[in-house]
C-alpha cells in the first residue's frame, strides 16, 4: 500500500524501494501479482514500457491465467502502458477486454475498478478524436464512482474529463461547470495540486476561446504556481507558452514583455527535447515548440 502511496505522488524511487521490501513476504501468488503490477505501474510512470511489459508479463505467468478478475487486472495494467506509448488501438483493445473480465464480478472493489477501466477508455477514445464516444464513458464511470461510498477524486477526475471533452465539442458553457466542479473537488481534498493545476490549465484554455485573456492569463498563473511547488518545470513552461500564445494576437505594444515572458520557457523546452519516448508525447513537445517559435518570431518582428 505504501509504495502505491509513493507510486501516486510520484516518489518512484521510494516505491521501488517499497516493493523490494514487500517481493520476500508474498505468500501467495496474489500477492506476488500485485507486487508485479505496482512495479509495471511504476515503469509506466517513468515511461519504461518495455519493464513494464515485462512485469506484466511476469504477472501472467503467475496468475496461471485463471481468475477472471486478475485477467482483467492483468489487461487494464498493459493497457494503460499500450496507451502512454502511443499504441491507441492496442490500448481500446486491451481495456474494452478488461471491461468485459469485470462487468462479470459484482463486488464494490470491482465495480470501481471496472469505473476506472471505462474512465481510461475514454480517455483512449478522446485521444481518438470521438468525443461524444468519450463523453459517454466518462458518464458511464462517474455514475459508478458516485455509488455509495463515492469515489471523491475519481469523481473529480471524471468531471474533469468531462469539461475537456465538451470544451473540444465547442460546449463552453458546460465545459465550464464541469472544470470549475472538478477543481474545486480537488482543492477541498488533499494531495491533488496537480489535478487542480490541470483544470486550471483547461480553465484557461476555455477563456482563450472565449477571448477573455485576462481570465486566461490569471488561471495559467494559477496553475504554473501549483506545477511550481510540485518541482514540474516542464508543465510550469507549457503554461507560459500557452498563456503567451493567447495574448500575442493582441499585443500592440507589449511585444517585448511577451518575448521576454516567453523565451525562457522556450529555453527550456527545447533542453529537454530528448526526454519524450513515446511518438505522441514527442509530437505534444513539438507542437509546443514550433507554436513558440512561430509567435516568437512574430513579437520580435513587431517590437
Amino acid at each position: 500500500d505504501l509504495a502505491y502511496v509513493y507510486l501516486q505522488i510520484g516518489r518512484y524511487e521510494d516505491a521501488v524501494d517499497e516493493l523490494a521490501s514487500a517481493r520476500p513476504l508474498c505468500i501467495t501468488p496474489l500477492q506476488a501479482v500485485g507486487v508485479e503490477l505496482i512495479e509495471a505501474d511504476i515503469e509506466t510512470a517513468r515511461s519504461r514500457y518495455a519493464n513494464a511489459e515485462a512485469c506484466i508479463d511476469r504477472a501472467w505467468h503467475l496468475s496461471g491465467d485463471t481468475d477472471p478478475m486478475i485477467s482483467a487486472r492483468l489487461h487494464a495494467s498493459r493497457a494503460l502502458v499500450k496507451s502512454n506509448a502511443g499504441d491507441i488501438d492496442r490500448a481500446r483493445e486491451l481495456y474494452q477486454r478488461a471491461i468485459e473480465s469485470y462487468s462479470q464480478i459484482d463486488t464494490l472493489a470491482v465495480r470501481e475498478q471496472l469505473a476506472v477501466c471505462t474512465m481510461n477508455l475514454g480517455a483512449v477514445l478522446g485521444a481518438e478524436g470521438r468525443h461524444s464516444d468519450a463523453l459517454d464513458r466518462y458518464r458511464d464511470a462517474l455514475e459508478i464512482f458516485e455509488q455509495t461510498p463515492p469515489v471523491l477524486d475519481r469523481i473529480a477526475d471524471c468531471r474533469m474529463n468531462i469539461g475537456v471533452e465538451y470544451l473540444m465539442l465547442g460546449d463552453v458553457v458546460n465545459a465550464r461547470a464541469a472544470l470549475e466542479d472538478a477543481r474545486d473537488q480537488y482543492d477541498a481534498l488533499p494531495g491533488l495540486v496537480r489535478q487542480s493545476s490541470g483544470c486550471a490549465m483547461n480553465l484557461a484554455k476555455l477563456h482563450t476561446f472565449g477571448g477573455d485573456f485576462d481570465a486566461a492569463r490569471s488561471e495559467y498563473d494559477l496553475a504554473r504556481a501549483g506545477f511550481g511547488t510540485l518541482g514540474l518545470p516542464e508543465w510550469s513552461a507549457r503554461c507560459t507558452v500557452n498563456s503567451v500564445l493567447g495574448r500575442a494576437e493582441f499585443s500592440e505594444g507589449k511585444s517585448a514583455a511577451l518575448l521576454a515572458e516567453l523565451l525562457p520557457a522556450m529555453v527550456y523546452l527545447d533542453s529537454i527535447r530528448f526526454q519524450f519516448p513515446t511518438a505522441a508525447s514527442r509530437t505534444a513537445w513539438r507542437t509546443t515548440v514550433e507554436d513558440a517559435t512561430r509567435t516568437a518570431f512574430a513579437l520580435a518582428r513587431d517590437d
